[in-house]
């Protein structure tokens, strides 16, 4: 099913939600648990939890006797693996994106979570890893966070209004 959802081939898992700004309303919700942010269409978080379900089925299916399968899931792991990092990366900033919108728009708000699990995973190399934390930890330190002790903050950029949940629309057009 995940595997089908890379719609346009490019090895990355397309969300249902589009995540176009302005477009997520109430009662529907985004597919990540930060379901108030309009994460869509390539969104860095599903992506970076279907290279590991990749990785682990993999792992799953040779351990029982299947390496085709663990061959199949390792090659889709290592396409998503590469177009995480091509379209993910930001050149600006040097952390991970939270997600590209359908119309194509980059919606950054510098998500610790998807930083920090993409680093955890091995999506991006070691030395690379270490820069994209380094960079977010500066972030944090920018804004005036240095209290990591207290927990994680879930985003070090505010998230524009038109990037979170939006009022039910009545039959009159109305909120």
């Amino acid at each position: 099913y995940v595997l089908r959802r890379d719609v346009d081939k490019d090895g990355l898992v397309e969300s249902y939600g589009g995540g176009n700004a302005g477009t997520l309303r109430d009662p529907e919700r985004a597919d990540i648990w930060f379901e108030s942010m309009n994460f869509g269409h390539k969104n860095a978080w599903t992506n970076a939890l279907s290279y590991r379900s990749f990785l682990c089925l993999a792992e799953m299916l040779e351990a029982t006797g299947h390496p085709k399968g663990a061959e199949y899931y390792r090659h889709h792991a290592s396409r998503l693996r590469k177009a995480y990092v091509r379209q993910f990366v930001s050149s600006g900033n040097g952390w991970l994106v939270s997600w590209v919108s359908e119309d194509g728009q980059t919606h950054d708000y510098c998500h610790t979570l998807v930083n920090g699990i993409a680093v955890a995973y091995g999506i991006v190399d070691p030395v690379q890893g270490r820069e994209i934390l380094s960079r977010v930890v500066a972030k944090s330190k920018s804004i005036g966070f240095t209290n990591w002790h207290l927990g994680v903050p879930g985003n070090l950029i505010t998230c524009r209004k038109e990037d979170m949940i939006g009022p039910r629309i009545g039959l009159d057009g109305q909120p």
